[in-house]
């Protein structure tokens, strides 16, 4: 399932973004610790659409590409450590409800 916002795009199915994912380089890697040792999020630049992405995976088989439209890579970075450390909306709820 592909949902579509303003200039960020969010990709639940990792084949959705397959063609495009390769030509991503990586900027930076979160690691979760403590109760969430099992995330980790990439902070990843696409030239081709000149935008950062976050790639979220969680060892409970959550996936998710999130775009961060015309945000900035500090913007990217805090939202991986966001995710990675369960702050703010990315609870262990919100990783069930995906």
């Amino acid at each position: 399932m592909t949902k579509h916002y303003d200039k960020g795009t969010w990709y639940k199915d990792p084949n959705s973004i397959a063609e495009l994912r390769p030509k991503m380089s990586q900027r930076s890697v979160h690691y979760g610790d403590d109760n969430y040792k099992d995330r980790k999020a990439y902070v990843l630049w696409c030239p081709e659409r000149e935008e950062y992405f976050v790639e979220m995976i969680s060892s409970t088989g959550h996936y998710e590409l999130r775009g961060m439209g015309i945000h900035s890579e500090s913007y990217a970075d805090d939202c991986a450590e966001n995710f990675v450390m369960a702050w703010g909306g990315f609870t262990d709820e919100y990783i069930l409800s995906r």
